[in-house]
């Protein structure tokens, strides 16, 4: 029983460790890096030849914590979209809707660059309006990934010093 004990304190510790340690923490976010497409709507466009809407904006590109690049765009939301946001809502479809949605319904939305030809501006959104996420794409950093291993064993050898260190901020009150 007190191997068993002994087995599970330090399992706890470990995963502790893993969870808290300053180099693995930031090695496993460069490991693990996601880019996201952020689109926050100014104007709605209609077509009388198609039922897709196209909502006009700007997309913010995030690369995990950085705003790469704030770019004007349309965002075409399909009819399909539409219709699977209008059956969840029961009425009006608001962004939060479509966001709610499964990401292989999500899937079919895009960004362009330009206004396709046959729409036209039929309302103006007021600005805080909330917008939508667009694309998430994650990615595996493999040269991070192998430097995991690595970092975990700075944190655990520093991790005497790491709590002296925070022993002394908590005396500085």
């Amino acid at each position: 029983m007190k191997n068993k004990t002994v087995i599970n304190f330090l399992f706890i510790s470990f995963l502790t460790l893993l969870s808290a340690g300053c180099f693995t923490s930031v090695t496993s976010k460069k490991a693990f890096p996601s880019k996201i497409d952020w689109f926050e709507p100014t104007a709605i466009y209609n077509s009388h030849t198609s039922n897709d809407v196209i909502i006009e904006g700007g997309c913010y590109k995030y690369y995990g914590q950085k705003t790469l690049v704030y770019a004007p765009a349309y965002l075409i939301i399909p009819a399909k979209v539409l219709l699977a946001a209008h059956s969840k809502s029961g009425g009006d479809v608001s962004f939060s809707d479509i966001q709610k949605l499964p990401p292989d319904v999500r899937y079919n939305l895009r960004l362009e660059k330009n206004l396709p030809a046959g729409f036209e501006k039929t309302a103006d959104i007021p600005q805080g309006q909330s917008g939508i996420q667009v694309n998430k794409q994650s990615r595996i950093n493999v040269v991070n990934l192998a430097k995991l291993p690595f970092a975990f064993v700075i944190d655990v050898v520093t991790f005497p010093l790491q709590l002296e260190i925070s022993k002394s901020f908590k005396n500085l009150n």
